[in-house]
């Protein structure tokens, strides 16, 4: 039995119909409640190219939900998707995802992982690559995701929608995850009655810095869209980069990993202050790597 059918016989449902394609998490949430007039990667993969055809996406969104449960009444309804940091910016987009959820949900709670900036920053560095947009510099990305780094900003602006006591911040970072897994703490912290199973395959495998640049190369050649519509020719060369050039992520410097996370620590203590007032410092970065 399969981790969604699982969750089914349990009462939880785990909804297909918010996602795009192959791709697990449940992006049209971010579709549909997204601001109407950002037409981004994720809007064209849903072949959304204009503003004038989001209110009947976000329609399709809704009714195929509802379709989706009608059938059953799950106790839990269990979403998830990293894009609603990155992409729903504003408290009006929020507040446009709560309505949208309040048809079918009586009482919300969101979870959200904050990790170091510095580690943020890498691992985007390396999603954005995967992705199809060009190489840089790690440390620069914050032009191209605005606020995502901004995890006061962040906390502030789903608690004001939702209520700071539905909000619960989660440190990513061994010693502060229940059993020490991000899975194990999300069952826990959403008190969900079966254990979550990792995939059989990593969905997000690091790359050598060897691998990040044959993609840079990789994204030049062969562009992410052509003529408004996803390159069919350039999903199989990236798995294939993949699979060959697996490592440990973009070598960076100490000094360079110690001051973009210094740079945050003014939003990092709102949320410390926020939401854990007990512990010294929201963050215990380990710096010693990067020697």
């Amino acid at each position: 039995m399969n981790q969604t059918a699982e969750l089914r016989r349990h009462g939880v449902c785990y909804p297909s119909s918010l996602r795009s394609g192959r791709v697990a998490s449940h992006t049209r949430l971010v579709t549909a409640a997204a601001d109407p007039h950002r037409i981004d990667d994720l809007r064209r993969w849903a072949h959304v190219t204009s503003p004038d055809q989001v209110p009947a996406h976000r329609e399709a969104v809704t009714q195929g939900l509802a379709e989706e449960l009608a059938s059953w009444d799950p106790d839990v309804l269990l979403l998830s998707s990293e894009h609603c940091q990155s992409r729903l910016r504003s408290v009006a987009e929020v507040a446009t995802l709560r309505r949208l959820l309040a048809r079918f949900c009586d009482d919300i709670t969101v979870v959200v992982y904050l990790r170091p900036q510095h580690e943020a920053a890498l691992s985007l560095y390396s999603t954005r690559l995967k992705a199809g947009l060009p190489a840089g510099d790690p440390f620069s990305g914050e032009p191209a995701q605005p606020g995502f780094f901004d995890y006061g900003a962040l906390v502030n602006r789903w608690a004001s929608v939702f209520g700071q006591e539905r909000v619960r911040v989660r440190i990513y970072e061994k010693g502060a995850l229940a059993g020490g897994s991000v899975l194990e703490d999300f069952r826990e912290v959403a008190g969900l009655p079966v254990p979550l199973q990792p995939p059989a395959r990593p969905a997000n495998p690091s790359l050598s810095p060897r691998g990040l640049r044959v993609l840079g190369a990789v994204n030049i050649v062969l562009p992410r869209f052509v003529l408004g519509r996803k390159n069919p020719v350039r999903a199989p060369v990236a798995r294939a980069v993949e699979r060959l050039f697996r490592g440990d992520g973009p070598v960076v410097g100490r000094t360079e990993a110690v001051r973009f996370y210094e740079r945050f620590a003014a939003t990092n203590e709102v949320v410390r202050r926020r939401f854990f007032p007990d512990r010294p410092t929201l963050f215990n970065p380990d710096f010693r790597i990067y020697d």
